[in-house]
């Protein structure tokens, strides 16, 4: 198996997508909802935190796709602006700006398309693995991730060597095996945490809060006690039938092993952020948040709840078991970059380069999905997906230094309506465009164009910072 994972969840918005089968993770959430909010209403400093442009900024890890992401994100941001309103502070409200991150591989298609029509901030998604830089420094003020974190890296390398004590034969998870596959598990969650730690520590202004929702056991709770293993283990015989039945190898099964570590403890997970040492833990509760059912359990939901988050790592290893998009804004980026760092080295500054950050724009139907995965493995900056049309306001205001469009702008905010009209002098009939047809009708385009441009100016003045 790969060392570099990426296993989003199952994309769309069919029957068998996470979206419509992600109800135990919602519930979820709806059980901690009032503790987050009590979280923020103690602990979030909105009085101290440093808010440059008057923005603050949220992030998602681990975002998959909605609707649980946009549930979760709207209590943060009502709880936030609650905060500021008690606080009686006479500053304007500020305005917010939420990443969503998940691997390049989620369907942020889908994600974009359905963002709640209403939200109150300024959207972007992230692509890239939480195990790694994301972000500038010191430019969060609040981190928040939900059943995400118990996805490994990758998967140890000594459950695939068949000369080790850890060799994990026959098996895909540690919840039935020997404590020897156990300690490896724990120590790959030991060193992602370690690795996640340090990049958030780098990303969250000092003063900035970190909400973590993970699964787990409560203190003193064997491994194997895990209420998920009969699960695996009925997916690890499925396997091994499967092999009797010739339809794949046992060899696959043997190097087969799932990434989770879900049985992580408060006693472990305190350890583990004190050895860190970047940053305290204000709060931290074990919770009852598996399925609640008054009658007997609903297996065909749970099945389907199984399938959506593992199907992908599944059908990878096994195979089938049952802006606009282009090198060109690539490169157009790249040599924007290359001469901003000319310029930088050229007045000989002593202090050190900053970073860069890069938001793509296009519509929410453009395919970021393809764009996400394509983007350049060697690129110097931290890359987000913006959706949505750049005739309205994208980012909040004083955000951006420099905004570039190529090929774009000639493209009308809408068909002008006169052209439809045929009772007008305008109405174009027989035609498709202006450039063979009368005066008048170049007319209504020249006065759409103008109309469009100076929306687009009067939102890129509120976003453009102002040169000092």
């Amino acid at each position: 198996m790969s060392s570099n994972l990426e296993f989003p969840m199952s994309g769309g918005d069919g029957a068998n997508s996470y979206s419509k089968n992600s109800r135990y993770q919602g519930e979820a959430i709806n059980l901690l909802k009032e503790m987050i909010i009590e979280a923020i209403a103690k602990k979030f400093d909105i009085t101290s935190l440093s808010f440059s442009s008057n923005t603050i900024r949220i992030a998602d890890l681990g975002c998959s796709v909605g609707p649980n992401t946009f549930n979760a994100m709207k209590s943060i941001v009502e709880a936030i602006e609650w905060k500021y309103h008690s606080k009686n502070l006479t500053t304007e409200m500020p305005e917010f700006q939420l990443f969503f991150n998940d691997h390049a591989s989620n369907d942020f298609n889908t994600l974009f398309t359905t963002l709640p029509p209403d939200r109150q901030y300024f959207a972007a998604g992230v692509p890239g693995s939480f195990y790694g830089r994301l972000f500038p420094k010191s430019s969060i003020h609040l981190m928040y991730s939900s059943f995400a974190l118990h996805w490994l890296s990758k998967v140890p390398e000594e459950l695939l060597d068949n000369g080790s004590l850890a060799w994990n034969k026959g098996k895909i998870h540690y919840t039935s095996a020997s404590k020897e596959i156990a300690n490896v598990y724990a120590a790959q969650f030991a060193k992602d945490m370690d690795t996640f730690f340090n990049a958030r520590a780098d990303e969250i202004i000092v003063g900035g809060m970190m909400i973590l929702i993970i699964p787990g056991l409560a203190d003193g709770v064997h491994y194997s006690q895990d209420p998920r293993r009969p699960f695996f283990d009925a997916f690890n015989q499925s396997l091994l039938d499967m092999v009797k039945l010739g339809m794949i190898n046992e060899d696959e099964v043997d190097s087969f092993n799932l990434p989770l570590y879900i049985t992580t403890s408060p006693k472990e997970m305190t350890k583990l952020v004190e050895r860190n040492g970047c940053f305290s833990i204000e709060r931290m509760e074990v919770s009852d948040t598996g399925p609640k059912n008054d009658g007997p359990p609903n297996l065909p939901a749970i099945l389907m709840h199984y399938r959506v988050i593992l199907e992908g790592i599944f059908t990878k290893h096994f195979g089938n078991l049952g802006c606009s998009v282009g090198p060109n804004t690539f490169n157009a980026m790249k040599n924007i970059l290359e001469a901003i760092k000319w310029k930088y080295h050229s007045k000989n500054f002593t202090t050190e380069m900053p970073e860069f950050q890069l938001f793509f724009n296009d519509h929410a139907s453009n395919d970021f999905n393809i764009f996400f995965t394509t983007l350049p493995p060697d690129r110097e900056y931290l890359a987000a997906g913006v959706p949505g049309s750049f005739y309205g306001r994208l980012f909040p205001k004083s955000s951006i230094h420099l905004m570039y469009s190529s090929f774009a702008l000639q493209w009308l905010s809408k068909v002008p309506e006169e052209l439809l009209d045929n009772g007008s002098l305008t109405w174009n009939k027989g035609k498709i465009h202006y450039t063979s047809a009368s005066k008048e009708i170049a007319n209504v385009y020249a006065a759409q164009f103008a109309k469009d441009m100076d929306t687009f100016f009067n939102a890129r003045a509120d976003e453009i910072i102002v040169e000092e």
